[in-house]
């Protein structure tokens, strides 16, 4: 069984590592982003997101960040400007 959820999300968070100071970093994500998607099924989202970074930051930075040196926060790109890559 698979579940689908309708509509193109959007959603781009800015984030960071605690352990090393990093900043700025942008990810596009595919997590819905609907105003009638429960709390803690977004929290649950993000925590997956947080294990994802670890992998692509250690890859990126070679920081043992663990899921909670991250910090995240929503980003609005500027119109034109387009993230690369998805996580």
């Amino acid at each position: 069984m698979s579940v689908t959820i309708p509509g193109p999300s959007q959603l781009h968070v800015r984030w960071g590592c605690r352990r090393c100071g990093f900043r700025n970093g942008i990810a596009k994500t595919k997590l819905p982003v609907t105003s009638d998607y429960p709390e803690v099924g977004v929290r649950l989202l993000l925590d997956h997101l947080r294990i994802r970074l670890t992998a692509k930051h250690y890859k990126n930075q070679r920081c043992l960040a663990v899921a909670d040196d991250f910090t995240m926060e929503r980003y609005v790109p500027p119109p034109g400007d387009k993230v690369a890559g998805l996580i």
